[in-house]
C-alpha cells in the first residue's frame, strides 16, 4: 500500500481540519485480532483524545503518557509498527507484516494515517 501526503493527519491547535475527529473514535475492541494490539491502538487514541487533535508524537510522548495512565511502557506501539511475531512459542506462530498505521520523519516524529484511523472505525 503506497501512503500519499493526504493519507497523513497532522494539525495544529486550533485547526481542526482533518475528519474524523478523535473524540470520534471508539475503542479497538475486536478490530486487530490480538488484545495487546488493541489495548496500543486505545492508548494511541486516548493520547489524540487528551490533545484535541491529530499531532505530531513521539515516543518520548507516548512513553510518558502510558506511564500516566499506568499503561506498559513496552507495549505502547506493539503490533502497530514493523514486523511482529504472533504467538512467538506456539506452534502455530506466524509472522505479521507491518500497516502503515504510522508514517515517522526524519526526527523520529510519528504521524497517525488514515489507513489507522479507517481500522479504528471498522
Amino acid at each position: 500500500m503506497d501512503i500519499i501526503l493526504d493519507d497523513i493527519l497532522l494539525e495544529q491547535s486550533g485547526m481542526a481540519i482533518c475528519k474524523p475527529r478523535p473524540n470520534e473514535i471508539g475503542s479497538a475492541s475486536g478490530k486487530f485480532g490480538k488484545a495487546e494490539v488493541e489495548c496500543a491502538a486505545d492508548l494511541i487514541i486516548e493520547f489524540f483524545k487528551k490533545k484535541g487533535f491529530w499531532v505530531r508524537l513521539t515516543l518520548t510522548e507516548l512513553m510518558k503518557f502510558a506511564e500516566e495512565r499506568a499503561a506498559d511502557k513496552n507495549a505502547i506501539l506493539v503490533g502497530l509498527v514493523g514486523y511482529w511475531v504472533d504467538s512467538p512459542d506456539s506452534p502455530f506462530a506466524c509472522i505479521r507484516e507491518p500497516q502503515p498505521y504510522f508514517v515517522m520523519d526524519a526526527e523520529g516524529g510519528l504521524y497517525v494515517t488514515r489507513f489507522f484511523i479507517e481500522k479504528m472505525r471498522r
